[in-house]
């Protein structure tokens, strides 16, 4: 709808698919970055898990979170604690059963919960993975 507007307004075509192309580029070159996993972020009142799944990767104990068309904003998550909450939970997005819940305690004492698919669960628990 937004870019029928533009069009509509006088902005090219081809700058409009440019700009398309040029956020497609992005996400594709970011999701292939190593350590990069795939996730969905709410804080611990919300009910509903959002809609559009985000994407993560650890820095030393701060979880950096993008999201958007292209990736583009970032959030930066400073983290305490990591649990796991439940496994084999339905989220949309993820495949039935396949997603498991971490509680996250942040820096600033709140708690978030994180998805992520039951294949991926060594990338989300980063640095607070236990040794064997």
């Amino acid at each position: 709808m937004l870019w029928a507007t533009l069009a509509l307004l006088g902005v090219p075509i081809w700058l409009i698919l440019g700009v398309l192309g040029g956020a497609y580029w992005n996400r594709r070159r970011f999701k292939q970055i190593p350590g990069v996993f795939r996730l969905k972020y709410k804080e611990a009142l919300s009910e509903k898990w959002p809609r559009q799944a985000t994407y993560g990767r650890w820095i030393h104990d701060v979880l950096l979170i993008n999201k958007g068309i292209g990736l583009v904003p970032t959030t930066a998550v400073g983290v305490n604690s990591l649990t796991e909450v439940s496994k084999s939970e339905t989220v949309k997005g993820f495949d039935d059963g396949d997603a498991v819940i971490f509680s996250l305690m942040l820096d600033d004492e709140t708690a978030v919960q994180v998805a992520v698919a039951s294949n991926t669960v060594s990338q989300i628990q980063g640095p607070f993975a236990k040794a064997d």
